[in-house]
């Protein structure tokens, strides 16, 4: 039990610090590191629902309709609702997202490489193989 306590930990400690990373890599950017996921999950996911965003994240609807907020409020993204079923809301990137993204992937993908660089090639890749099946673990 006390193994699972410290892997526990080392995962929450670990994705501190890759939000603290990133959050100070994008410096002047026009969100932090919390919203970044939703700004990808929704370039990703162009035209899905609110509801289907907070599933994919895994985030209550409260947590979702807050961050969309503030994205369409800075331009990047836009929600209509469905012309099938006018109770759904769907979630549309706008031109500043598409660039953003771009930005956003680049410093994610620097910020990942540091972190992980005390491995391997080879750790790396069952790191990324194991955490892949974890995160596909119905939630």
């Amino acid at each position: 039990m006390a193994d699972l306590m410290a892997l526990a930990r080392r995962l929450v400690i670990l994705n501190r610090e890759m939000f603290k990373r990133v959050d100070a890599a994008m410096g002047d950017f026009e969100f932090g590191a919390g919203s970044y996921p939703y700004l990808l999950a929704v370039y990703f996911n162009d035209g899905c629902t609110q509801q289907a965003l907070s599933d994919k994240l895994r985030v209550d609807k409260a947590a979702t309709t807050r961050v969309l907020s503030r994205l369409e409020q800075d331009g990047f993204i836009e929600r209509r609702r469905s012309s099938a079923n006018r109770r759904e809301i769907r979630v549309h990137c706008l031109p500043k997202a598409e660039r953003a993204v771009e930005t956003i992937g680049e410093i994610i993908d620097r910020e990942m490489s540091q972190l992980l660089g005390p491995l391997t090639p080879q750790e790396r890749d069952e790191f990324c193989k194991v955490m892949a099946r974890l995160v596909l673990l119905p939630g």
